[in-house]
């Protein structure tokens, strides 16, 4: 695991203050999401979603039970080359130390969680942006932090008490860049990126809420996304049959 990041890069990196709306703001737009939500075959219970005024909510359980389990939104459209992508999130029920992450994630890693490392995180080829709530066995990583799993370069935890904000993941000439929104100083935080493009190519674009057995701490969790932006991706696939561009 990398070391503990002493201080941040601060870049300036805002999104534009009249950015145009995403394709797919809105989470009741169907077919431009896709559901999804998982635990372990013994686990009594699963994580639900929901969309609610027009934002999605995640909500697990907290008899939920799983090696890995999650629950969110996949994009049924692919972004192929360079992307700009951002949410919003709020911690609606996020009770200190509950082991949840809370992600912007590419190339579907939450799936693929199933080798854990020391510090929970699964090592992947995609990329994450995460507000987590690390367990108290969790090391560097206990605690309210924003963290990155990109490209097998975790986790770079900071420190935040933010219970709402905004995660951000730009992938530019193969690199992919994890930030979140300090809304105190009013632009983007740079946390991490892999270091060398990601071998991932068109990928889809996942909302998601997820922890393990290892780490959950028994309480029920509910989170909120809403108002994903595009400020720069290619559309790809059968929702998209013509390439979409939004800058």
């Amino acid at each position: 695991m990398s070391k503990y990041f002493i201080g941040a890069v601060l870049y300036t990196l805002m999104l534009p203050a009249q950015a145009t709306p995403a394709l797919y703001e809105s989470f009741m737009v169907k077919p431009k999401w896709k559901a999804f939500a998982y635990a372990g075959s013994s686990s009594p219970s699963i994580p639900s979603v929901a969309a609610v005024n027009g934002e999605m909510r995640v909500t697990i359980p907290y008899d939920i039970m799983g090696e890995t389990f999650a629950a969110g939104y996949t994009s049924t459209c692919l972004f192929t080359g360079d992307f700009d992508v951002a949410i919003d999130y709020k911690l609606l029920s996020f009770p200190a130390n509950n082991g949840v992450r809370v992600g912007l994630v590419a190339n579907n890693t939450v799936k693929r969680q199933v080798l854990l490392s020391s510090a929970g995180v699964a090592w992947g080829t995609g990329a994450q942006i995460m507000r987590m709530s690390g367990a108290a066995n969790e090391g560097s990583m206990a605690g309210e932090l924003y963290a990155t799993d990109i490209n097998h370069d975790c986790c770079h935890p900071i420190p935040t008490a933010a219970r709402t904000g905004k995660l951000r993941l730009i992938r530019s000439q193969g690199i992919v860049t994890g930030y979140y929104f300090d809304a105190y100083q009013n632009f983007w935080v740079e946390i991490n990126n892999g270091g060398t493009p990601v071998s991932f190519g068109d990928t889809p674009i996942e909302l998601a809420a997820w922890s393990h057995d290892s780490f959950f701490s028994d309480k029920n969790i509910q989170i909120a996304f809403d108002n994903f932006f595009i400020s720069k991706g290619t559309l790809t696939g059968p929702e998209c049959p013509t390439p979409q561009t939004r800058y």
